[in-house]
């Protein structure tokens, strides 16, 4: 259900001015995004608190079970 401007929202919180690139595929048909997106990274170190912050987390704006991998 998260829409780029929600997930950018989100990212800011601890990656503002951290990433140039932030793409969200999204179904018309279903209304919702695909599951997946890209960010690029200005450093690589960033990916590492990435990883740390969001993966095998639950994504806290949905009731949701899906995690972040």
């Amino acid at each position: 259900k998260y829409t780029v401007k929600l997930l950018k929202k989100e990212l800011d919180k601890n990656f503002k001015d951290k990433f140039d690139f932030l793409y969200l595929p999204h179904s018309k048909e279903q209304d919702c995004n695909l599951g997946y997106g890209f960010i690029n990274f200005s450093d690589s170190l960033h990916i590492l608190l990435f990883k740390e912050i969001y993966e095998g987390k639950k994504w806290k704006s949905f009731n949701s079970s899906k995690l972040c991998a």
